[in-house]
């Protein structure tokens, strides 16, 4: 059985932005249509590779995609929610 790499979210966005930067460079419109009919084609690939792969739970970034909450400003919240403000 081979042993062959799976692509990650990083490949597939990574081929996304070729893609377009292909298509800046193209000066045909049918041509620059398709390409960036493709490179979204691969962003929605990446997106729902990264959504079948338990891994870092961070966006293309570096940033953290988990909400972040905190009992202080869930009380907070419900303060002012209590009083009308928000």
């Amino acid at each position: 059985m081979s042993e062959t790499k799976r692509p990650t979210t990083e490949c597939y966005r990574e081929a996304a932005e070729r893609l377009r930067q292909l298509a800046r460079e193209c000066w045909l419109a049918d041509i620059q249509a398709d390409l960036l009919d493709l490179s979204a084609r691969f962003e929605r690939m990446a997106a729902y590779y990264a959504a079948q792969t338990p891994s870092d739970p961070r966006d293309r970034d570096g940033r953290s995609i988990i909400p972040v909450t905190s009992p202080l400003l869930n009380d907070l919240g419900s303060r002012a929610s209590a009083k009308g403000i928000a």
